[in-house]
């Protein structure tokens, strides 16, 4: 059989992707079912309506028993019609959707082409505009991302953050049928770690398998066509990972595609740092500007409480009734309520404290902790599975992180009543120590989660004034570490801690007298 020539099918769809889907010398499949090459969700195509098989010196249309017929250039295909540069194929009927057949080197497909970059150039320059208009750090992941698989016309994507030494996911959208798996989140992090190690994109095709440095296995498993993979990068720092698939091979861009990945993913990490310094500096000022106002507040109600407890007090020794004194019992209470959060409000406007640091085993101080846990562990019912790792000894202020591991512990157990599985762990991990701490309780939503570390923000507590955990990331962020939380309503939360190791001492040189 002669060479066949190198040739491609144009995919243009209603919202304006286009793509180029190469030719390799074996049939492509048109239709709506998912494992198509080519997916057309309309519905007037059939499953699997049409395909474009390689023949003597070219390629040839034929349908596939299609409900509503094939057309080529106008013309129902009955048999097999052969594709020439420029063809317009059509299944069933013209819809929100155009496929065209080009050949390299025509002017059809070079016009396609011209096209194609035009429309990309479009899309950097509007996303560019986009991300320079918003500060919301939120906003500014989910905009990125959905650039990147317009531009890549991929079909699902993950934006990935490094924090704490590990990647986790701040964005995501799952397009594709059914959404995402975590056989498919697992897969697409392993890839994500890759490229952050070495700083390097990646594209790769199951369409050419010799390209992919994954097991094969993995990507049929997962019926994956094509994926993208493409660093964040400031300064050649990798700040994080914007992940691409497809189940079809639509969803691999070309030379000229990847480079305007490329080029928009270092406009994304720009945006992105941003967001998270002006982030980073508005928090700092309405912690400021809360501790300074609950400073001021404290100091004027702090002597009223105590004359009232006094009186209180005073009164429930001279009044024998019990019934009032039950109530004087009450009132007590509640003023000792009160004291204690006037201490809480005076302590968070003082500000970050200096660390009294020491060398410390953090697994021995987990482990010291818990055992302290186990009267209130056996009382509620709740099972502890500690799972602590190796002896590290860091630089750590012995009580502050106490007080840190009651507050995350004492929030998993209120989570879990009545009883479920409190898990503990310290590991190293990427150059780093962990510290993950997590329940099987009721979870939280997205909003709640992104909320969590606020002064004063509280839910669905009896006890407690919201400063717990907003005084639980200050001391974290003292001591150098990263702590972050990932929760599923119904299912439970997890909160890491990432520790820097100490830094190894530079060994001293000695030169010796000759």
């Amino acid at each position: 059989m002669p060479s066949l020539p190198t040739a491609s099918l144009e995919v243009l769809t209603h919202d304006g992707r286009r793509t180029l889907i190469p030719l390799r010398g074996r049939p492509l499949i048109l239709g709506r079912a998912a494992d198509c090459d080519v997916v057309i969700e309309e519905p007037f195509v059939s499953g699997h309506h049409a395909r474009i098989e390689p023949s003597s010196g070219g390629y040839v249309l034929r349908d596939g028993g299609s409900t509503n017929g094939t057309w080529l250039d106008g013309i129902p295909v009955n048999g097999g019609k052969t594709l020439s540069d420029g063809s317009v194929v059509v299944l069933g009927r013209p819809g929100n959707y155009r496929l065209r057949f080009l050949v390299p080197g025509s002017s059809s497909s070079a016009k396609a082409a011209g096209a194609r970059t035009e429309q990309d150039l479009k899309e950097v320059l509007e996303i560019s505009k986009v991300l320079l208009s918003t500060l919301e750090l939120e906003d500014v992941l989910g905009r990125v991302l959905d650039a990147c698989l317009r531009v890549a016309r991929a079909e699902r994507g993950y934006l990935f953050l490094l924090e704490g030494g590990d990647l986790k996911v701040r964005a995501c959208r799952d397009g594709a049928v059914g959404g995402a798996t975590e056989q498919q989140l697992e897969f697409s992090r392993s890839i994500a770690r890759r490229v952050a190690e070495t700083g390097e994109a990646e594209f790769f095709s199951d369409l050419d398998r010799n390209n992919s440095r994954d097991a094969s296995e993995s990507i049929t498993r997962l019926r994956l066509q094509a994926v993208a993979c493409v660093p964040l990068k400031i300064q050649q720092r990798v700040i994080g990972i914007a992940y691409l698939d497809s189940h079809h091979s639509a969803g691999t861009p070309d030379a000229t595609g990847r480079d305007v990945v490329e080029v928009l993913a270092g406009l994304a990490a720009v945006a992105i740092e941003n967001a998270r310094l002006i982030q980073e500096r508005v928090q700092n000022e309405r912690w400021l500007a809360l501790g300074r106002m609950a400073g001021s507040i404290v100091h004027d109600i702090r002597s009223p409480l105590a004359a009232l407890r006094g009186t209180a007090e005073l009164l429930a020794k001279k009044i024998e009734d019990p019934r009032h004194g039950q109530k004087l019992r009450a009132m007590i209470g509640e003023v000792d309520r009160l004291a204690r959060l006037s201490g809480e409000m005076l302590e968070f406007s003082s500000g970050a404290q200096p660390l009294d640091r020491k060398p410390v085993s953090l697994p021995a101080l987990v482990d010291e902790f818990l055992q302290s846990q186990e009267p209130r562990l056996e009382q509620e019912g709740v099972r502890l599975d500690a799972r602590l790792g190796e002896a590290v000894t860091l630089d750590l202020d012995r009580q502050k992180l106490l007080r840190v591991l009651h507050n995350i512990v004492g929030n998993a157990l209120d989570a879990m009543r009545p009883g479920g599985t409190l898990s503990v762990e310290t590991a190293r991990r990427a150059g780093r120590i962990i510290l993950a701490i997590s329940d099987t309780g009721c979870g939280m939503d997205q909003e709640t989660v992104a909320r969590i570390f606020e002064p004063f923000f509280t839910r669905g507590k009896d006890q407690g004034f919201g400063l717990g955990m907003a005084t639980v990331k200050r001391v974290v962020e003292q001591h150098g570490a990263v702590i972050s939380v990932e929760s599923i309503p119904g299912a439970g939360t997890r909160v890491e801690l990432s520790f820097p190791l100490p830094e190894a001492p530079e060994p001293i040189a000695l030169t010796l007298p000759e």
